[in-house]
């Protein structure tokens, strides 16, 4: 399946359809869209990540691992460019643009955060004043660290294995998805991402999985990444790590 099926998700949408069938007024609408959403959390409170990524993902953390600091610098983030034209906007608003930036922090213990402060229009200098509200407060409710693309990496030879899981982070929209991608270390602060590297780690029935790989077969260009030293890089307090399959130490148990 491409779409994981969420019965949350198709109960919200069933609801709403009855609703406008049924022609309710906006106030009953409201009163009975805050009740089911009240119900529907208490009910299934927090979504767990699906069976079929846990089993395909195979990295995980370690507290007490800090291999990668003989490898890579690690005090700051590394930003990339993407050579690949889009465009956003309507009309007066409209842009058009021939690369994505894209920035990513790895922590010591195996975690890494993957695109945050990801528009092109961001500067460094907002991606560090960005990164520097967050240290100052970095509560576990702070979108930093409850939500984003989060994952583990491993380190073989000079290449990095970097798996991510994204999560949506309500039960309402569970919508999980989970990639693997490989960077070369060229240097202690330069990584590339190798080409054609990408590959899915959860359920895509077949159309969707032969549109995937024809999609990872022409990846657009990733420049080497430029690394940006910064000694105000939030704490990983985020909620991958409060899965117990990601951690090693469970894995062997």
């Amino acid at each position: 399946m491409g779409i994981p099926y969420n019965p949350v998700f198709t109960t919200i949408m069933a609801f709403m359809t009855l609703s406008h069938i049924l022609s309710v007024s906006m106030k009953t609408y409201f009163i009975l869209q805050v009740l089911l959403l009240a119900i529907v959390n208490l009910s299934f409170g927090k979504v767990k990540v699906p069976q079929y990524i846990v089993e395909n993902f195979s990295n995980c953390i370690d507290d007490e691992c800090d291999h990668i600091k003989s490898v890579l610098d690690i005090n700051g983030f590394y930003r990339m460019a993407e050579l690949k034209r889009w465009s956003s906007g309507y009309k007066d608003s409209f842009r058009s643009y021939d690369s994505s930036i894209f920035n990513i922090i790895f922590y010591k213990n195996g975690l890494y955060l993957f695109g945050f402060c990801g528009s092109t229009e961001t500067s460094v200098e907002d991606v560090k004043t960005y990164l520097s509200s967050e240290y100052r407060d970095s509560r576990p409710n702070r979108l930093f660290v409850s939500s984003g693309t989060w994952g583990a990496y491993k380190i073989l030879h000079d290449t990095l294995i970097m798996q991510s899981i994204y999560n949506v982070g309500s039960p309402i929209m569970a919508s999980w998805r989970a990639w693997e991608q490989k960077y070369k270390i060229i240097d202690r602060r330069t990584i590339e991402q190798i080409p054609s590297s990408t590959r899915a780690l959860y359920k895509q029935d077949r159309d969707t999985r032969i549109s995937s790989e024809k999609a990872f077969a022409s990846e657009s260009y990733t420049l080497p990444s430029k690394f940006i030293e910064y000694d105000s890089i939030p704490p990983p307090n985020c909620w991958l790590k409060k899965e117990s399959w990601i951690w090693c130490n469970k894995r062997k148990e």
